[in-house]
């Protein structure tokens, strides 16, 4: 008998334990329970929450892509009922980050999250397009064109009208033209560049590449022995200095510009056509990455 009890007292403090444990490991434990899982990229336009008609997402998905065709930048849509624990800006990193929205290397992809029961939106941009769709820009969308359709159940309007204004921002920047159109511009001169630069841009890369061999300082004696004038060395100081800089960012447009227009596109690639889509025909992202850019707000 007191054998029994012994052991039903070790028992009873071994359950102890492993009830403290269990309960240690709940609050970890939890929040992956309720996280809102990505759903599958099978569109531009993806809606769960049943919030636009078919003949709505089909005329929005055309009008992004003919922006992509155009502009090589991906935008995508994605309307869930909620995200769950998750904020929408952690919901939208995390679907950002499972598509990869935009060009490899170039990261132009936007990602609209709508969140129709929380009444949370996001727009959510890519490093390539930081500095085009800035986060006043996608809050005055937000604000502007997005939040007072939604407040009167427009969800299409609202998206519509982001869409455009989102449309204007990308093709006002110097964004890499699409695969296609730098295929079909051919390598020679003919359009007016030289090697993926511009006229000027390659004239400069010219001059500069004359000096490269001088440092500045040393150009600047080299032209004062040369006109005895001072004011004339310091500006050919200034002026070496300043075209190599010039040098430099010219140098990095040409690379990014040159690797737009190369390889297969899958995830992660670019080939042939610039519409995202695949050999299957349907629709993914190349490989973008975004760094938390955008804006938030509600309704």
């Amino acid at each position: 008998m007191l054998a029994l009890q012994a052991a039903g007292g070790v028992l009873r403090r071994w359950c102890a334990v492993w009830l403290l444990l269990f309960g240690s490991l709940l609050p970890a434990v939890a929040p992956w329970a309720d996280e809102v899982a990505i759903p599958a990229l099978t569109g531009r336009v993806l809606d769960r929450a049943s919030a636009l008609s078919a003949e709505q997402q089909r005329s929005l998905a055309a009008k992004l892509a003919a922006l992509e065709q155009e502009s090589g930048a991906q935008i995508a849509v994605l309307i869930v009922p909620t995200t769950g624990d998750d904020s929408i800006e952690q919901y939208a990193a995390r679907a950002f980050e499972t598509w990869k929205l935009g060009r490899k290397e170039v990261d132009d992809g936007i990602l609209v999250v709508v969140a129709k029961d929380d009444r949370n939106m996001r727009i959510e941009v890519g490093y390539g397009l930081e500095g085009v769709v800035t986060d006043p820009r996608a809050s005055r969308i937000i604000r502007e064109q997005m939040a007072p359709r939604f407040a009167q159940g427009d969800f299409a309007g609202g998206l519509d009208a982001a869409a455009d204004q989102l449309a204007v921002l990308v093709r006002t920047g110097e964004l890499p033209a699409p695969a296609a159109a730098a295929e079909s511009s051919g390598a020679g001169a003919e359009d007016g560049s030289w090697g993926g630069l511009g006229l000027l841009e390659g004239l400069i890369l010219l001059v500069v590449l004359i000096f490269k061999a001088v440092p500045g300082p040393i150009a600047g004696i080299v032209i004062y022995f040369l006109t005895g004038n001072l004011w004339v060395a310091l500006g050919a100081v200034v002026l070496v200095m300043a075209l190599n800089q010039v040098l430099h960012r010219s140098q990095g447009a040409a690379v990014r510009r040159g690797g737009a227009s190369r390889g297969g596109f899958s995830s992660g690639s670019w080939g042939s056509r610039s519409s995202g889509s695949g050999r299957s025909g349907g629709f993914r992202g190349g490989g973008g990455r975004s760094g938390g850019g955008g804006a938030s707000g509600r309704w």
